[in-house]
């Protein structure tokens, strides 16, 4: 039986696959997560996006590049790769906060009035460093 997670990522990608498909051509279009559509197709932009986002909701405990703080543990970690912790898992972190179950920083709350694509988007970007810092 395939996990509901990997169930997930496939549908994700199958979706991110159709909309390359119809966006093909379309470089200069100002759609995208900041301009009203769901998804932005451009790698760079979503990383630039997620940058901003962590930085506006997850690096005052996460710390600079998700390497940690004295407020919170470092998302570029062993502990963190995708295998460990799916991106699902991320999400529902930040939407329902979560128990403290790897590190002695106390219990994670939900971050409030934050979106699934902006999570969506927080979450490529550390999945980006991580795969800077060889975790894959």
């Amino acid at each position: 039986m395939i996990k509901p997670q990997k169930l997930l990522m496939f549908a994700v990608l199958i979706l991110i696959g159709a909309l390359l498909a119809l966006q093909n051509g379309k470089k200069d279009d100002q759609s995208g997560p900041l301009h009203g559509n769901a998804f932005s197709l451009d790698v760079e932009k979503i990383r630039a996006d997620g940058l901003r986002l962590y930085n506006g909701a997850c690096i005052q405990c996460h710390g600079i590049e998700a390497r940690g703080s004295s407020f919170g543990p470092p998302l570029v970690h062993e502990i963190y790769k995708p295998s460990h912790h799916s991106d699902q898992a991320f999400v529902l972190a930040a939407l329902q906060g979560v128990r403290a179950h790897h590190w002695d920083f106390g219990d994670m709350p939900p971050i409030e009035g934050i979106s699934q694509t902006d999570l969506a988007m927080i979450t490529a970007y550390i999945r980006h460093l991580q795969r800077k810092a060889g975790i894959k």
